[in-house]
């Protein structure tokens, strides 16, 4: 239904997420990943829900960070 999300069927490369957010007015997610310090972008199907991983790529996580801000 509308507005409902559902789970991940594709999850994106990474490990220990550390913060999601949505952008792109619910377009897109972000994955923030501590635990081999990356970030995936991930596609949201308006119809569905359902999440397509769009890329995944290593970042420097600074020291004590702990999320992420998303516009």
């Amino acid at each position: 239904s509308a507005g409902r999300r559902s789970g991940i069927d594709n999850p994106p490369a990474g490990s220990g997420p550390i913060d999601l957010a949505f952008a792109g007015g619910d377009r897109f997610l972000y994955v923030l990943n501590g635990g081999n310090a990356s970030l995936a972008v991930l596609a949201v199907d308006r119809n569905d829900g359902s999440l397509r991983t769009l890329s995944a790529a290593a970042v420097n996580v600074p020291m004590g960070s702990n999320g992420l801000v998303a516009r």
